[in-house]
């Protein structure tokens, strides 16, 4: 049987105006960034174009990377976890994505399992990979590492599915 895979893009129609860099000079360079202040703690920017999400984070100068992790809850549809179970945090609503920065360099994206496309289809349906049932459940607190299936290796005899 043969597996045909193709590419969709999308990409922003005009140049992108920010540039991931660490720096925030070129924030200035947009017109209407939703601006969210988290008391004195932090500062979050947030601006978009068709291919892309920004997010632009300052950090007070005393904030601790050995102590202190940030983590960012994306809500994109009803549903989602409302709490975090690796931390201990309910939220005030339910969330799909969870970004996890543990420090400049180390960040991570993962997803409610319930809507991890990935762990369904390899686990729960093809049986490819191991597969625990609370993964699929709703509001379960898990967030899960968020993966792509970009090969499969060819085992003469063994990829018959």
């Amino acid at each position: 049987m043969k597996k045909n895979f193709g590419l969709i893009a999308v990409e922003p129609e005009n140049m992108t105006k920010i540039f991931v860099d660490g720096e925030l000079t070129d924030w200035q360079n947009i017109d209407f960034p939703e601006k969210i202040e988290a008391g004195e703690q932090l500062r979050l920017s947030i601006s978009s174009d068709e291919a892309y999400v920004y997010l632009a984070v300052e950090k007070p100068a005393d904030w601790n990377w050995e102590n202190e992790e940030l983590l960012l809850a994306f809500d994109n549809q009803p549903g989602g976890n409302e709490t975090i179970i690796d931390s201990g945090i309910n939220l005030p609503f339910g969330a799909e994505f969870l970004l996890t920065v543990k420090d400049p360099n180390d960040a991570a994206l993962t997803l409610a399992s319930a809507y991890d496309p990935h762990t369904y289809l390899y686990g729960q349906v093809l049986k490819m990979i191991p597969f625990n049932e609370a993964w699929s459940q709703e509001n379960n607190g898990i967030f899960l590492p968020w993966k792509l299936c970009l090969s499969l290796a060819c085992l003469p005899g063994a990829n018959s599915f």
